[in-house]
This record gives C-alpha cells, structure tokens and sequence, in this order.
C-alpha cells in the first residue's frame, strides 16, 4: 500500500468516524416535549388571585366547566366541528387582538424532522415587555423545565394563548387581563426568544393560520379551523379536575319559541353545546349565517 492510499484510508476513516458520531448524537437527540409533559413548579412569589365566579370565568361552557390552574390540558375534549370546519370569531369591536411582542419569528409551528414544535419562537430583546393577545383570564402561571416561566391565558372567543421563555411574570392565576396588558418579560440574553402557542379547547394549532407572519396582524375577523390544523396532545394520566361545572343554562320561552340571552364569551358554538342542539338548527332558527357576529343581549332561538 502506497502513502497516497494510506493517506486516503486515513481520510475516508475520518469522513466515516464524523458521520458515525453526527448520526449517533441525532438519534440520542429526543424528540421535542410539549409543554403538557414537562416538569413544572409553581414561579417564585406568585400568589393566586381570588377564585372567578364560575359564570365569569372566559368560555367555562365550552370548556365543560373546567378552570384548571394546575396543569396544561386536564381534559381530552371534544371541539364541535360541523362540516368538518370550527369558525371562531378572533376580532369584534369590543374586542382588540394584539401580537404578543416586538420580534422577528424565528422558528415555525410544525415538525421539525422527528420533533414537533407546537408554537411559533419570537426574537425579542432581553427585558422586552410581553403582552396579552387577546381580553381574558390568567388561567395557569409555573416554572417548566424546558420552558421557562410560562403564562396561559383563557380568552372570551374560546381560545388559549400560552407565553413561555419568560424573564419575568408580572400576572397570576384568575387574574383578569385586557389585551395588550403587560403580562411580563421575555429574551433570556442576547439572543433569547419567547415560545407563543395558541390552542382551541386545549389543542394546539398554528398561530400562523390567523396571524400574518410579517406584519404580526390578524388575517382576518373570522380564524376557521379543521380537524387536520389540530395536534392531539396526550392529556396526563390521574388528573383531577378541582372546579365544579355550572349551573345549568336557563332559558326563556316565550309563545314563539325557547330564546337565550347572549352574554359576554357566547358563541354559536358554545350555545349549541349549552342547550344540545346543532349549529345548522340555530343559524336557521334565527336566519344568520356562521361568519354573523353576535352579541351581548342578543336573543337567540333555540327551539
């Protein structure tokens, strides 16, 4: 054997050797946890705001009486898909969106190879302020192993925001919180991001279905959603849940027909989960359409 050939046996063992080692340490990699499976403990000197009246607590209907302030998702549910398509109004006058910080993305929602990212990343400087998207309640506020000191907060159209990576928190749990409210800080150094997830009935979507990803304002008034947009996250085993379910739902009935009186957090979608009873029946009922916005005091018939 020539040096040339021992030079190039040399080399091509090195070539392999690094490959060996490449491979080895992306198999060992694991995939991604979301946040529903890490380990988390309570932030440092958070104290629990007074517990909501269970009618004013953000869409506790839908969520089958849940206000869980413990852990991620308590409860595999079940989203009221009709047609295979969820419309959830995510702007109304009386209701502001707002992105959650000044950033550029960084990392999308979806897999990466193996893993699974749930949200979107947002560069942000260190100490910037982080705010609510969307009016609603704090519902949970830990500390997680991979996550950072998360926020999550539950929205009158039904949905979930969830901020992590944070620096500091400035909110608790059941404490009521208007979009754009400050609700901590993210950028963990120079190059520090802050983990934005949304969900609908504690499943994750991609924010980026509603959310322009360069002007970071909304794409529409309406977000429609389908079953194949959701990611299904393994609820927990054991979990308990600590809220009761409300009182049933009253409604009126008249010589007409049964009617219920609109009340702040309703849509179409939750009422006919209240009172059993189709979308289809209650758009033709009152002659709307599912794109019809409703509100506050409006009469919808029901039977």
């Amino acid at each position: 054997m020539t040096k040339k050939d021992i030079k190039l046996s040399g080399m091509s063992f090195f070539i392999g050797l690094t490959m060996l080692l490449a491979l080895a340490q992306a198999v060992a990699q694991p995939e991604s946890i979301a946040l529903d499976h890490d380990l988390a403990v309570p932030v440092s000197g958070c104290q629990y705001a007074a517990s909501p009246e269970i009618d004013r607590t953000p869409s506790i209907a839908l969520y089958n009486g849940q206000w869980n302030t413990e852990v991620v998702a308590p409860e595999n549910l079940t989203i009221p898909f009709y047609n295979q398509q969820l419309k959830i109004i995510v702007s109304q006058p009386e209701s502001t969106f707002f992105f959650p910080c000044w950033g550029t993305i960084t990392n999308d929602f979806g897999k990466k190879g193996k893993k699974m990212h749930y949200g979107i990343d947002v560069q942000l400087n260190e100490n910037a302020p982080v705010i609510a998207s969307f009016d609603g309640m704090v519902r949970l506020v830990k500390q997680f192993e991979q996550y950072g000191k998360t926020v999550i907060i539950r929205h009158y159209n039904g949905l979930e925001t969830i901020y992590s990576h944070l620096r500091e928190v400035v909110v608790c749990p059941n404490q009521p919180v208007q979009a754009g409210s400050v609700i901590g800080t993210g950028g963990q150094g120079e190059n520090g991001t802050m983990h934005f997830e949304t969900r609908f009935m504690y499943q994750p979507f991609n924010p980026l279905l509603f959310i322009d990803k360069d002007s970071h304002k909304l794409l529409g008034d309406t977000l429609t959603l389908t079953p194949d947009d959701m990611v299904s996250v393994t609820t927990p085993v054991g979990v308990s849940n600590p809220t009761p379910k409300p009182a049933n739902n009253t409604a009126t009935t008249t010589s007409d027909g049964t009617y219920h009186i609109v009340k702040q957090g309703d849509t179409l979608y939750k009422i006919s989960r209240m009172y059993n009873v189709s979308v289809e029946k209650i758009l033709q009922l009152n002659h709307l359409r599912e794109t019809d916005v409703i509100s506050i005091g409006q009469k919808i018939r029901i039977k």
